[in-house]
This record gives structure tokens, C-alpha cells and sequence, in this order.
């Protein structure tokens, strides 16, 4: 569901996001956080310095205080096929015994470096109008066009695990160096704070 944590070297791509996490955890231990401990997403950076910066700043924020080894940092690169590229059979199996190994995602357009991101996420959902449920999210990948977003969906859509509630894609637009979930958990608990987070 998140990016996971990375060491403090910088990739070696022109094209790496960080990015700033929050979790109910009084642990800096990030191996033993999971999915179902509230967490929120702040924001999207061009250089891990810039995500540092902002945890710096927001470290004892009413809402954040009072999990101070909570904070999480990690990477990913923009238009990668991402965890779940080649889907999976069930939603907590990753085996994807019936996946078509020949239908790889191809995005129409090249990467690029650029301030706007588009964030895909699917959420086990049949109605498209329904609240998402964070304990049925899976995060797709970042991609810097919109169009490779929506092929990204297309190309998931056909995969198991995905076709089944294929009401639960969303694309949430990010610009880079905005943090959001600021408030963390100081008027909403868990995840009605993690579903504004989320939407940024």
C-alpha cells in the first residue's frame, strides 16, 4: 500500500518521488508497521532533504506530537508497472496463478520530469460512489501523465484481483513539495483521517 522505506543514498534515477508518511507507531522500527495501523500520507517531495525538512517542521504538530517515532520516509519511481503489475489471484495472494504473463503494461507516453503527479490507487469496491475502505487499498503507482494513469487502470482492469471491483479505481492529482494531512489525527481518528490524506 506504501512505498517502502529506503536508505538515505539518493537513487540513481532523474525521476525518483519521496515520500512523507505518518503512523500510529511508537516505534521507528518501520519492518513492523502493516497496513491495518492508522498511517497517514503528507505529501509527495522532489528530494528526500525536502521531506525531511517538512517532518522537521510539523515533528510536534498537535495531531502528529504525540507519535514522534512515527514519521516514515520512502521512494518510488514515477511510471513503473509498480508491486502489482502482473495483479494476483486473491487479495491477500499474491501467487496470480491465471495472470497473462504477455499483457505487460505499456504506457503511451515517456517519462518526464514535471511537478504534477497522478497517484493510482483501487480500492475493493463495486460502487464507484462508496467511501474508500484503507484496508482494501492497494497503491498502483505514480505516473506523470494522466494518460499513462488511466492506461495504467485499463491494464489492471484486466488483471485478477483488480476485475472484480472494477469500480474501485481512483486518481488523485499531486504537486510536488504540497503537503497535505497536516492536521494528522488530532480531530479525526485513524482512517477517516487517512481518507483525507489520501485525497490530498
Amino acid at each position: 500500500m506504501k512505498p517502502e522505506p529506503c536508505p538515505h543514498a539518493e537513487p540513481d534515477s532523474p525521476l525518483t518521488v519521496w515520500s512523507l508518511w505518518h503512523f500510529q507507531s511508537m516505534s521507528d522500527d518501520w519492518t513492523q508497521d502493516n497496513d491495518e495501523l492508522p498511517h497517514l500520507l503528507i505529501g509527495y517531495f522532489s528530494s528526500r532533504a525536502q521531506a525531511e525538512e517538512l517532518q522537521a517542521r510539523i515533528r510536534n504538530q498537535p495531531g502528529l506530537c504525540e507519535w514522534p517515532l512515527g514519521f516514515r520516509i520512502g521512494h518510488e519511481h514515477p511510471d513503473q508497472s509498480g508491486a502489482w503489475e502482473r495483479g494476483f489471484a486473491g487479495w491477500w495472494d499474491d501467487a496470480a496463478s491465471d495472470v497473462d504473463v504477455l499483457d505487460t503494461l505499456r504506457l503511451p507516453e515517456p517519462p518526464r520530469r514535471t511537478s504534477v503527479l497522478w497517484d493510482v490507487w483501487h480500492f475493493r469496491l463495486h460502487d464507484a460512489a462508496a467511501p474508500p475502505d484503507p484496508l482494501s487499498a492497494k497503491g498502483i503507482g505514480l505516473f506523470t501523465s494522466c494518460a499513462n494513469a488511466e492506461t495504467a487502470i485499463a491494464h489492471h482492469l484486466r488483471q485478477p484481483g483488480f476485475r472484480d471491483w472494477p469500480q474501485g479505481f481512483r486518481i488523485f492529482r499531486r504537486r510536488l513539495g504540497v503537503a497535505f494531512g497536516l492536521e494528522g489525527f488530532r480531530e479525526r481518528y485513524g482512517w477517516e483521517a487517512w481518507r483525507d490524506s489520501l485525497r490530498g
